[in-house]
């Protein structure tokens, strides 16, 4: 009889599976084939860096710098930008618009923020390690010339590193402007979960910047690393924020211009109270690692 019971469940949730499967079917299949580049792209990663360990040479000038670097301070933390000859430093994310900055002008500020930018700019904590970790990547970043395609496989790495949720990668080009708003503001909660709330992320770099600047280069990099990356995260939501309104208006176009205002006054109201948080946290981790420094 139990045996019966159980034989008739499993057939119901099998067919309870295959309903669901039938109605995501689209999206099911869009969410295996990014599973699948990043576990690709993940491993020409690996294998990439292999070689290239290996085929480094012991008078390159990256193991050059590697070894000055094992014999200086252990507190030692320099920012660089990136050589004036163009060449790419070694790098996990590609290079992007910097986020605003307390010592920047806000023409300047403004146009950082913006993802439409053109400038782009490298900012590289020279540690130990010969690895650095640089802004977010153009790739993963909201475009107003986005198509409705799944991401490549680059684009699905870098996202799975920085936590981009896959319906924002699929479906964000779809997407009006109150929904990407709403896939935004869970974004932004799960990021919260992970890593505490943003207003908290100054004061534990303060805190804990008190017992790692007398530890070894290595530990102070893997440290630094964690809140490097916080930075680009908060940077990827905020211009994911800034290209919310280029989504279309729950109006439409035969909505009355009175509505389309009060929509367009409310949604940019909560894009302000959801970025000032985001904004402060990442400028002052910008600031604190440039202080750090000195």
């Amino acid at each position: 009889m139990s045996s019966t019971k159980e034989r008739e469940l499993k057939e119901r949730k099998a067919a309870s599976q295959r309903r669901y499967y039938q109605r995501n079917k689209t999206r099911e299949q869009a969410k295996a084939r990014i599973r699948a580049n990043n576990k690709r792209s993940q491993t020409k990663l690996l294998a990439g860096r292999r070689e290239d360990i290996q085929s480094t040479p012991p008078s390159s000038p990256l193991c050059l710098a590697s070894e000055a670097l094992e014999h200086s301070p252990p507190n030692l933390l320099t920012l660089s930008p990136n050589p004036a000859d163009g060449s790419p430093s070694p790098s996990c994310f590609p290079d992007a618009p910097p986020s605003p900055s307390i010592f920047d002008s806000p023409q300047q500020s403004t146009r950082s923020v913006s993802p439409s930018s053109t400038e782009t700019f490298n900012i590289s904590l020279v540690l130990p390690a010969t690895r650095s970790i640089s802004s977010t990547s153009r790739s993963v970043s909201p475009s107003s010339t986005q198509t409705f395609s799944p991401p490549s496989s680059l684009e699905a790495a870098e996202a799975s590193i920085l936590g981009v949720p896959d319906e924002m990668m699929i479906w964000w080009p779809t997407w009006s402007a109150r929904r990407r708003l709403s896939g935004l503001r869970r974004w932004i909660l799960d990021v919260e979960w992970k890593e505490g709330a943003f207003d908290t992320w100054n004061t534990r770099l303060m805190s804990e910047w008190a017992g790692h600047r007398y530890k070894s280069p290595r530990d102070v990099k893997e440290w630094s690393d964690g809140y490097m990356q916080k930075v680009s995260i908060g940077r990827l939501i905020l211009q994911y924020l800034g290209r919310v309104m280029d989504g279309q208006l729950q109006g439409g176009s035969g909505a009355c211009e009175l509505t389309l205002q009060e929509e367009c006054r409310d949604l940019s109201l909560q894009i302000h109270q959801l970025s000032t948080p985001v904004s402060s946290a990442v400028a002052g981790l910008e600031v604190g690692l440039k202080w750090m420094q000195l």
